[in-house]
């Protein structure tokens, strides 16, 4: 009579019900995994994986496809509202350009100078404000433009001391936009 010799992979497997530790072939234990179906223990418990895996990977794949989706749906939005914002600034630039004042929406053709005149209750930092809102750009936007920090045209606007350096360089971006209105 011949021998033969099986090697099979087991499996330890721990009764929901009664606790005892049983063996299993991995074959079958990754199939009652895969399909969801029951089983029992030695003891005639039946037991059952609750969530397959195939289950919870496809829960997973949902998650994360709805997820992007959401994503996607943000990008597209921001990217309407950048536009959106993008023409906004520049009608409302173009305007200024023209000599239109943020103020009192009168055309002048030197608005820098109708601000200081008739709007004297504007301090430099409000005019900046004024300014960088009528224009629609936050403040690191200005900050690029005039060369110096996010943090010095905040302190600008709220009338509090900058350095010599950023101050003239605010003021010197105030009466460029006067400048390139009369251009």
């Amino acid at each position: 009579m011949g021998e033969y010799t099986i090697s099979l992979g087991m499996c330890t497997i721990r009764c929901a019900n009664c606790g005892i530790m049983f063996g299993v072939p991995r074959e079958y234990d990754d199939a009652r995994r895969r399909d969801g179906r029951g089983f029992m223990c030695p003891n005639e418990h039946s037991n059952v994986y609750r969530e397959t895996e195939a289950k919870r990977i496809k829960k997973q794949l949902e998650e994360t496809q709805r997820r992007l989706m959401k994503q996607q749906e943000r990008a597209v939005h921001a990217e309407g509202r950048a536009e959106q914002l993008d023409r906004q600034y520049h009608r409302v630039r173009t305007r200024i350009m023209a000599g239109v004042c943020p103020c009192c929406n009168r055309t002048f053709p030197n608005v820098a100078a109708h601000m200081k005149s008739k709007h004297p209750e504007f301090s430099p930092g409000e005019r900046l404000k004024t300014l960088r809102e009528a224009f629609g750009l936050i403040q690191k936007a200005l900050a690029d433009e005039a060369g110096v920090s996010a943090a010095h045209v905040s302190l600008f606007e709220n009338g509090k001391p900058v350095s010599e350096l950023a101050e003239r360089a605010l003021n010197e971006w105030i009466d460029g936009q006067a400048q390139k209105a009369s251009d």
